[in-house]
Parts: C-alpha cells; sequence; structure tokens
C-alpha cells in the first residue's frame, strides 16, 4: 500500500476523466501489447480515498480453477476497475453514458463483473465472443424487468444482452488469442452495449485502440462540426479533447516515420501525459510480453501540488509474478 497527500483544489470537476491507450503487434518491436491509462474521476465528494493507493494480489487456490489477478484501486473498492491476470488477460475501465430510464432491478456492479471477468478468462485461448459471454453472464433477469417505464423509449441498438454495465461504461480489454486483435473496448450501459474494435474509430491505425469517457459504436452521432453526441446528448469537451490529444500523438509518431513505428512503454506514458489534465491520481502502464512476463509502471500524483499529474511522477515498476512469492 502506498500513501500519498493529494489535495483536492477548488473548482475540479466531479465528472470522470479517465484515459487508455493499447498498442501491440506492429506497433511494438517484439508484438507484446503495451497498456496505459489514466485514472482520473473519484466518486467520494470529499477526495479523501485518492490519497491512498491500494495494489492488491488476489491469489487462487488449485481446487478454484480461478486465475490469479492484481487490481489497483483505492481502499474500501468492492471488486475492480483496473485489474491484469496471470494468463495477460487486462480489464480496466472508464465511466460512460447511459441512456435514460428506469431502474434496473437485479443489477450486478461492474466492478465485481470486471472481476468475474478476470478470475475466469484465460487471455490466450478468450475469443472476443466470450468475453462478450462474461459480461453477459450478469444481464438481469427479463422477468424481474418486464415494465415499460423501465426501458427507455427509443433503445439504442445493441449487440450485447442487456443489462450489462450498471452506469455507462468504456471497458478496454486485451487478450492473445488474435481474435480479431489483442484489444477492444466493450461499449455499454445498463441496457445493452457494443464491442469496438481497431479501426472502427480513429485514428485509422492498426494495431491499437484509444478510450476515454464517450462511446464511437454504442449509439455515437457525429455532425460535419465533429459535435459528437452519445444518446442524443453532447460528448463532454474534456473526453473529446483527451482522446484527440492521444489520437493526434499517436499519427504523428507513425506518418513521421513512414508507417513503421515501434512504441514502447515510455511511449505510452508520453500518450498518457498528454491526456492528462491535472485529474489524475495515478497511472498505470501494462507489459505483456508474448513468453508471458507482465511488468506494471505505477505512476501516483505527487503530494505537494494541488492538481493530480501522476503520469509525469517517477514510476513505480512491479513483476507479476514478484507479488505472489
Amino acid at each position: 500500500m502506498v500513501e500519498t497527500s493529494t489535495v483536492a483544489i477548488d473548482g475540479i470537476s466531479n465528472h470522470p476523466h479517465c484515459s487508455q491507450v493499447v498498442v501491440w503487434n506492429s506497433l511494438t518491436a517484439d508484438k507484446r501489447i503495451i497498456a496505459g491509462r489514466n485514472m482520473d474521476g473519484e466518486c467520494d465528494i470529499r477526495r479523501v480515498t485518492v490519497s491512498t493507493t491500494v495494489l492488491f494480489a488476489v491469489n487462487s487456490s488449485d481446487k478454484s480453477k480461478q486465475y490469479r489477478y492484481i487490481s489497483l484501486m483505492w481502499p474500501g473498492m468492492i471488486g475492480t476497475l483496473s485489474g491484469v491476470n496471470e494468463t495477460g488477460l487486462y480489464c480496466m475501465e472508464n465511466a460512460g453514458p447511459s441512456q435514460i430510464g428506469g431502474q434496473i432491478k437485479g443489477l450486478t456492479p461492474v466492478s465485481y463483473v470486471a472481476t468475474h471477468v478476470l478470475r475466469t478468462l484465460n487471455a490466450r485461448l478468450a475469443t472476443i465472443t466470450e468475453v462478450k459471454n462474461a459480461f453477459e453472464t450478469f444481464a438481469s433477469d427479463f422477468i424481474l424487468n418486464n415494465d415499460s417505464k423501465v426501458w427507455p423509449t427509443k433503445r439504442a441498438l445493441s449487440e450485447l444482452k442487456g443489462p450489462i454495465c450498471g452506469p455507462g461504461s468504456v471497458f478496454v480489454l486485451t487478450t492473445m488469442s488474435n481474435d480479431g486483435g489483442n484489444a477492444f473496448v466493450l461499449e455499454g450501459d445498463r441496457y445493452g452495449g457494443r464491442i469496438r474494435t481497431s479501426m472502427q474509430a480513429l485514428p485509422f491505425i492498426p494495431d491499437c485502440i484509444i478510450a476515454t469517457n464517450h462511446f464511437h459504436c454504442y449509439d455515437s452521432t457525429s455532425s460535419l462540426h465533429d459535435r459528437y453526441r452519445n444518446f442524443d446528448s453532447c460528448v463532454s469537451f474534456s473526453s473529446l479533447h483527451r482522446y484527440e490529444s492521444m489520437r493526434i500523438r499517436l499519427e504523428m509518431e507513425f506518418r513521421s516515420k513512414s508507417n513503421v513505428v515501434h512504441l514502447n512503454r515510455e511511449s505510452i506514458r508520453l500518450l498518457l501525459q498528454s491526456a492528462c489534465e491535472g485529474r489524475t491520481e495515478h497511472a498505470i502502464e501494462v507489459e505483456l510480453e508474448t513468453n508471458g512476463n507482465i511488468t506494471l509502471h505505477i505512476h501516483l500524483a505527487a503530494s505537494e501540488f494541488g492538481s493530480w499529474y501522476a503520469p509525469y511522477e517517477h514510476a513505480r515498476t512491479i513483476k507479476f509474478e514478484e507479488l505472489f512469492i
């Protein structure tokens, strides 16, 4: 457990500001997966819990046949929103938008769903369909919610059996099964969702994917003036700005090197820095090597600043297996 004394400043929005980026295959020298994540935004209005970051190493008994995983979260968090398991399955969530509707009964918290995914899926075997099935396992009983008042008048087109995620969620996941690419995004809310893969949204560069706090496939529309909307509501400037900052930097790297670019962990850190708006409590870079080695680089916001600039701080590097010795 690592403690800091980060102090919040007045006027910082309570809106989510998480950002993620993943590169793999042709964009890395040895085809490893490199993922980066800025954790921004806190549901505690006093912002007390972000002053302490807890790294959980969750073991598994031989009888359970479940996978070990590690998770970086706040104290008191039940389940996880940021984790990677021993097979290299990466599962981390950004908050997202949601349709307006009634209360769903029998809904499972997304932090528990993410824990189930990390516990049960093997990154070297799991396909996108199997990941979808793992999320759909927790879809609420339709009989409990057989009331027209529960559902939106105009429901978004969904390829997932909802309800999936209680609040709107942008889950970034990685596998090594090469089923449609090594990383993808699940965009969902309590009514359903869709899967987004590489090349389905900007940047149109193979083997990379970016996510902030808005959807690109699940009920997303844009006009000629780039006024992006989810569920007929404007996407926040912050979410668009952070997405575009990372996109432009990635495209610059790709185009300036004649379409041949090998990114490393430091490259991902620079992308996270470009998306940091002074609200990042902690940042993580995860390296998933083809030989099974897993390395985490964790940055914590400095205590002497009023704002939080975690990706600019020194990293603590941890090997996955070191936590289970």
